[in-house]
């Protein structure tokens, strides 16, 4: 659910509050929506090339220190987000300053954040439910495919009626308690090889980051 919260908001609300947070200045407000896109694209491939040689480097590390460096930042981000824009930007234009006179450079650092966080969530998930469920690997992405989808329709709906900060507290929330599920079914399947097994069948390896490890 959090990865389906964190994307709807950096793709919509965030992008949207920096539109019409007016003290950025009127022509820097029109730049700034679209530079912040490719700002998350960048930090989605920064990312996504430093956990890939930090799991060909450190193969035993497994995907939960992955995870929670991702969420630590997103958190760093979020903390920004809330210095940095209006609590009444999702919902419209405004002119008042938040906790800081809104900063151009904060906000596409934040992007990078939102990005660079974003690539953690999408390869270790889908590493895990590839490797937890190899056997029988299409209705699990299936029914993943059906919350993601079920969860952004919520997201989208509240988005448009809640202020910045409210949000920002539902991100913090949801994305906590999705670590630390993720975090214990991680734990759970590398300490008991047995239970993939008892999932997939036997003679199924158990498979790592992006490739083998031992356990």
């Amino acid at each position: 659910m959090y990865i389906a919260l964190e994307q709807t908001f950096w793709s919509n609300v965030y992008d949207s509050s920096l539109g019409y947070t007016k003290a950025f200045g009127t022509t820097v407000t029109q730049s700034l929506v679209g530079l912040s896109g490719v700002v998350v694209g960048i930090g989605e491939i920064l990312g996504s090339i430093t956990f890939g040689f930090l799991d060909a480097r450190f193969p035993r590390m497994g995907r939960d220190p992955i995870i929670i460096s991702g969420f630590l930042l997103h958190v760093l981000a979020i903390f920004f987000v809330f210095l940095n824009i209006p609590n009444d930007a999702p919902l419209g234009d405004t002119f008042t300053d938040a906790y800081i006179r809104p900063n151009f450079y904060l906000a596409l650092l934040c992007s990078a954040l939102f990005g660079f966080g974003d690539s953690a969530f999408n390869t270790q998930l889908y590493s895990f439910l590839g490797e937890v469920y190899v056997a029988d690997s299409v209705p699990v992405f299936a029914l993943f495919q059906f919350i993601w989808g079920l969860t952004c329709c919520g997201a989208f709906f509240y988005s448009t009626v809640l202020q910045l900060h409210y949000q920002l507290l539902i991100l913090i929330i949801v994305g906590f308690l999705s670590v630390v599920t993720f975090c214990s079914l991680e734990w759970g399947v590398r300490r008991s090889p047995d239970r993939l097994s008892a999932i997939n069948g036997p003679g199924v390896e158990h498979q790592g980051l992006l490739h083998s490890h031992d356990t």
